[in-house]
């Protein structure tokens, strides 16, 4: 699932959108990785990690409360949120084969 949002993410951040469209974005999309993610992985230790959603999560942050001109990949950085998805589905699969 983290995988199908951060395309997702992709393709939203690609295009301008409307004020009601970055209204639905945020609890559709943004939310996962910005707020429930952060909430996580807080929870699990990994607060260098998390710390690193939280700065993509300013940046979003900054841009709502903005003009939002322009496109929100204009004002957060696609390449870092991938490096930190990636870094959160690797610590998901350690989780998980822990348990096995």
């Amino acid at each position: 699932l983290l995988k199908e949002n951060l395309l997702k993410v992709n393709e939203f951040c690609s295009s301008v959108h409307t004020e009601e469209e970055y209204r639905k974005a945020m609890n559709n999309l943004f939310r996962p990785l910005f707020l429930d993610g952060i909430t996580m992985l807080e929870l699990a230790g990994e607060i260098t990690l998390a710390d690193g959603f939280k700065d993509l999560q300013g940046a979003y942050m900054m841009f709502l409360r903005g003009d939002k001109e322009g496109k929100l990949a204009d004002h957060l950085s696609l390449d870092k949120l991938h490096d930190l998805v990636g870094q959160y589905i690797q610590l998901i699969a350690k989780v998980l084969e822990v348990k096995k």
